[in-house]
C-alpha cells in the first residue's frame, strides 16, 4: 500500500530492483548491498519511493524517518536532496531527526556543496584478504596462535559451507552469544546493540531462505559452535556480516574467519564493518592491521 507522499513499503519482491540500483553504487561502504537493507525489517519500518530515476531508501522509527543510503542511481541533483528532506521533514515533528545516511568518502563533495552539513560516521575496517588468509609475519603473530591452539585443542573440528539445516543451530548458538554478551556489560547502548544483533540475524535468515548469501559453519562433534555470513560488495570486496564463536572455544573466531579469507581467492579486499563505538571491538580489528579505514557521514540541513 503506497503512502500519501508517494512511499512503497519494501516488500520481498522488491529485491531485484533494490540489487539493480545498489549494484552500480557498490563501493567501500557495507550498506549500499541489498541485504543490508532488509536485515533492519524488524527494527524499522522501510520504504522507497524513485524520484527523477533515483532510488530513495527510507527508514521510519519512533525517532522519527531518515534516508538510510544516499540516492541511487539516475542524475543526482539538487532537487532529489530537496524532495528527500522535504518527505522526511513532513514526517518528523524534529526536523534534526532528518538526514541522510551511510554517505562514501566519494560522494561527500557533492553533498557538501548542496550547503547540508556532515558529520562523521564511524569508519569501516577494510583489510588486504590473502593477508588474513596467511596471518604472515611478527604482526599477526596474535590471531595465528590463536588459530594453531584452536586446531590442536580441537582437531575433530570441521569447517565447512552453511547448509539450511544448520540455521537452527546459528540461531541457538547466536542466543546463547547474546545471553552471555549481555551478562558482561550492563551499558544500555550495548544492550541496544545486542537487541538489533538478535533482531538483524533473524531478518537475515528469513532473506536467505529467498536469497542465499555465502556462510560457513565450525562444527565440533556435528553442533554448530562458530558461523561467519556475508556478501560480496563490489568485484573487489567481500562483506563480513556475521560473525559469532562460541567463547568456551578459544580461539575459534579467528579459526573461522582466517578459513572464510583462505577460501574467496576472487576478492582481494574485507570489509569487516565498523567497531559500533565498542572499545573491545576496536581492539580486535586493529589486531589485524587494516589496510585502510573507509570513511563515512551522514548530512543533515543547515540550522
Amino acid at each position: 500500500m503506497m503512502h500519501r507522499d508517494g512511499l512503497q513499503p519494501l516488500r520481498q519482491r522488491d529485491y531485484a530492483l533494490l540489487r539493480d540500483y545498489c549494484a552500480p553504487a557498490a563501493g567501500m561502504l557495507s550498506a549500499c548491498h541489498p541485504v543490508a537493507v532488509y536485515l533492519w525489517q524488524s527494527s524499522y519500518r522501510i520504504s522507497w519511493q524513485l524520484i527523477a530515476g533515483c532510488l530513495c531508501i527510507f527508514f521510519e522509527d519512533s525517532q522519527g524517518c531518515f534516508l538510510y543510503l544516499p540516492p541511487l542511481g539516475g542524475t543526482l541533483r539538487r532537487e532529489v536532496i530537496e524532495a528527500c528532506f522535504a518527505i522526511m521533514n513532513a514526517r518528523n515533528r524534529n526536523p534534526a531527526v532528518s538526514r541522510i545516511e551511510n554517505i562514501s568518502a566519494a560522494e561527500r563533495p557533492f553533498y557538501a556543496a548542496q550547503g547540508l552539513v556532515l558529520r562523521d560516521k564511524q569508519p569501516e575496517y577494510v583489510y588486504a584478504r590473502q593477508a588474513l588468509a596467511e596471518l604472515r609475519g611478527n604482526r599477526y603473530k596474535s590471531p595465528r596462535a590463536a588459530c594453531n591452539r584452536f586446531r590442536r585443542q580441537w582437531p575433530q573440528a570441521v569447517f565447512r559451507t552453511y547448509a539450511p539445516d544448520d540455521r537452527a543451530g546459528c540461531l541457538a548458538l547466536a542466543a546463547q552469544w547474546v545471553a552471555a554478551r549481555r551478562g558482561q556489560c550492563a551499558d544500555s547502548l550495548y544492550q541496544a546493540q545486542l537487541t538489533d544483533f538478535q533482531r538483524a540475524l533473524g531478518d537475515f535468515f528469513k532473506l536467505s531462505e529467498l536469497h542465499a548469501q555465502p556462510g560457513w559453519v565450525v562444527c565440533i562433534d556435528g553442533t554448530v559452535r562458530a558461523f561467519l555470513f556475508g556478501y560480496g560488495l563490489s568485484e573487489r570486496m567481500f562483506c563480513v556480516l556475521f560473525e559469532i564463536g562460541d567463547l568456551r572455544y578459544t580461539g575459534i573466531a579467528p579459526y573461522i574467519f582466517r578459513q572464510v579469507c583462505a577460501g574467496l581467492p576472487e576478492y582481494d579486499l574485507i570489509n569487516c564493518m565498523d567497531d559500533s563505538y565498542l572499545e573491545s571491538l576496536r581492539r580486535a580489528k586493529q589486531r589485524y592491521h587494516p589496510l585502510l579505514l573507509s570513511a563515512s557521514y551522514l548530512a543533515v540541513q543547515a540550522r
